[in-house]
Formats: C-alpha cells, structure tokens, sequence
C-alpha cells in the first residue's frame, strides 16, 4: 500500500491550484487521492473500470462528498464534457496512445495535470511497468512542459505475501522481480512519482 498519502495530496495542491476548479479526474477510481477533492469545486470522476468507480462513490459517499462529485464509466478517449483541470492519476502510462490522450485534454482544458511513475521508480520496475512508464514521458515531452517536480515516497507491504497479491496481476515478470523479498517483512519499495503541467 502507498505511504504518504496525505504528503502526495498536499504535494499536488501545493503544484496546482485545485481552489474553485472543476476538474475532470482520469483514472480516478479506488479514491486513494480522494482528499483533494476538499479543495475543489466539483470532480468529474472517470474510469474505465467499472468496479473501481463504484469503490470510489462508496468513499465519496463515506466522507460526505457526494455533491462535489460526477462519475463516469468509459474511456477517456470517449468524454466529451469542459473542465478547469484535466488530471491523470497514475494512469497515463497504461494508456495507449499518450499523445493522443494529452491532445484531447488539451482540448477540453488549457490546464493538463498528470502524475504518474517517474523513470527512475524501482516500484514501476517491480511491477512491470518501467517501459510503460519510459514511452509515457517520451511522449510528455513532446509537449510544452510548463512546470515539473519529482517526488519519492514508497509502497509498504507486511510481508513478502502480501506483496505478491499486490503484483501478480501484473504478470510473471513482477513475480520473478520480487523473489529478493521473499521471507522479508516490513517491505518499503521506493516509489518515485512526478506531477507535470502541460
């Protein structure tokens, strides 16, 4: 699980003024940000899947946001509504044209916030996800990238079993790449994320 939450939440509104926004927030299902949502206007909650949306509205729900927030179920390719920020949580490198996703959030917003793995992050490596990562930020800069900051916080597990449930979704590599943590407890793996304003 993440460490730090609260500090990445105040990491993001301290890089971008949420104050008064609405903001479409891509990628936004689970909630684990969801804590920003408090210094915003209104979100506008989209994911493609399903079951992490319905997470989110249960928090939402839980703290008393349910006013604040609009969900919807699709693509990000497939929106078509206007908003002060475009976010992407942590999923740009899943998807599968960056530039293309960059330049419809460009069209819907003069402001584009992404925070995603940074290149260096020995958690992208774990989990399979470092070439991912490498192709999303070669396509970020592409575009004019008005401000950029890394940050490095990590990802705890109890144990290495409670580690391998969290990775063996993303596959064989991830399985192997953790073996160094087996019989290990009270893992901390570096998680290097970077927040940029395009």
């Amino acid at each position: 699980m993440l460490e730090n939450i609260q500090e990445m939440i105040d990491n993001f509104v301290s890089f971008f003024d949420f104050k008064d926004k609405t903001i479409l927030s891509v990628g936004a299902g689970g909630g684990q940000f969801i804590m920003y949502a408090s210094y915003a206007k209104h979100i506008i909650a989209v994911d493609s899947d399903l079951e992490s949306l319905n997470i989110l509205k249960q928090k939402v729900e839980s703290l008393g946001f349910s006013e604040k927030f609009s969900f919807i179920h699709s693509e990000f390719e497939d929106v078509d509504v206007e908003a002060d920020l475009v976010f992407f949580e942590f999923c740009l490198h899943e998807m599968n044209s960056q530039s293309y996703c960059i330049n419809k959030a460009k069209s819907i917003s003069k402001d584009v916030l992404i925070a995603d793995h940074g290149i260096e992050s020995r958690w992208a490596y774990i989990a399979n996800e470092e070439i991912k990562t490498q192709q999303s930020w070669s396509e970020i800069e592409k575009f004019n990238i008005r401000k950029i900051r890394s940050f490095i916080t990590s990802q705890y597990f109890k144990n290495y079993e409670e580690l391998k449930t969290k990775v063996e979704v993303q596959g064989k590599n991830s399985i192997r790449r953790i073996e160094l943590y087996r019989n290990k407890v009270d893992i901390r793996i570096a998680l290097q994320y970077c927040l940029c304003l395009i």
